[in-house]
């Protein structure tokens, strides 16, 4: 658009542009309580506000710069956001610290994300994320490399205070065990923060910058509420993994109990085929069903020439069912042997 002829543009500072009600308001009490300041900070904003906006037409000089203190608070409350999004849609704990360490940096626009596990009474890496155009292959390989005690070492402190942690520039600190390989690839600005789990540290997550970082205490508080989602997350992960867990239990030991019913089933119920049969050839098949059942059936052989075969369905399913056709079936054997051997009134067996 033609921009000449206009003389002055005028702006809702204070309205729904700038959420001056959190964000200045929450710098100043940050500010306050750096100087051991107390005071009514719902009036201080307000009289902040209204200078502000004088400082616009230049009656008084400037003073706070609005826009960086409202871009950080969106940055905080996305972050947020983003990660809790990340935690609800991932299918597996892998996946969803991989993502949550991506999310963080890409929104924080720091470089390399790591998270550590305790295992065994040791903080071990886990994971690392890290910026497409950062090398960082040295600082990731010194940190896999490590294996911290309780209280060693920059993720070690954080297992044993249970509080967040920022470096200015951790490629100077003296107590970093990673300065060399930090200081090689590029990292300075630092920070930590624990990962709870039922109250006790299951993990340290920890994040590094190209820049050297000053400590932002809202930021360290954004992220430590992230980091009691994370814990959060792997506690109802665990909770999901138990149920999976018992399911394909519970599954296998009905399996079982299918095969154990089959087989039962098949050596009281299913009769072998005769072999030798002259003209024919004789087989038989059974398919299981999903519980034990009586249906059966079964081959007399009376001559190289001549058999019988017999085929009960039963009514209803399980044991009983199974008992019902396991004594017909050993009924009729019976009898068969019996008219074999002249018995049942000398009639013998009936001629095909």
């Amino acid at each position: 658009a033609d921009m000449q002829g206009i003389k002055a543009l005028t702006f809702d500072t204070g309205g729904t542009i700038l959420d001056w009600h959190s964000g200045i308001k929450r710098a100043l009490e940050v500010a306050g309580r750096r100087r051991g300041v107390t005071a009514d900070w719902t009036t201080v904003t307000n009289e902040f506000r209204k200078r502000a906006l004088g400082g616009i037409v230049n009656t008084i000089g400037h003073r706070y710069n609005f826009d960086d203190v409202h871009r950080a608070e969106q940055q905080r409350l996305s972050v947020q956001f983003e990660v809790a999004t990340a935690l609800a849609q991932a299918v597996d704990l892998s996946a969803a610290v991989h993502r949550v360490l991506q999310v963080i940096c890409e929104h924080l626009g720091w470089h390399v994300g790591q998270l550590w596990q305790v295992a065994d009474d040791r903080l071990r890496l886990l994971d690392t994320w890290h910026t497409g155009s950062s090398d960082v292959r040295g600082f990731v390989a010194a940190s896999g490399a490590l294996s911290l005690r309780h209280g060693e070492g920059y993720p070690g402190r954080v297992w044993a205070t249970r509080l967040p942690c920022w470096i200015a520039d951790a490629a100077v600190a003296p107590d970093f065990l990673r300065a060399e390989a930090a200081r090689h690839d590029g990292l300075h600005g630092a920070l930590a923060i624990p990962v709870l789990v039922h109250d006790q540290v299951w993990g340290v997550a920890e994040f590094f910058s190209a820049r050297i970082e000053r400590q932002d205490t809202a930021l360290l508080r954004t992220l430590s509420t992230i980091g009691v989602q994370i814990g959060e997350f792997i506690v109802r992960h665990a909770a999901q993994e138990a149920v999976r867990e018992d399911k394909r239990l519970l599954e296998e030991a009905q399996r079982r109990e299918l095969r154990t019913g089959f087989e039962i089933q098949r050596s009281l119920l299913i009769g072998e085929a005769p072999a030798g049969i002259v003209g024919a050839d004789v087989a038989g098949y059974a398919e299981p069903s999903r519980g034990v059942n009586g249906d059966f059936y079964a081959f007399t052989r009376f001559r190289s020439d001549c058999f019988e075969l017999l085929v009960g369905d039963v009514m209803g399913k399980g044991v009983p069912a199974a008992r019902v056709g396991a004594a017909l079936r050993t009924t009729y054997h019976q009898v068969v042997t019996e008219l074999g051997a002249g018995g049942i009134g000398g009639g013998g067996l009936p001629q095909p």
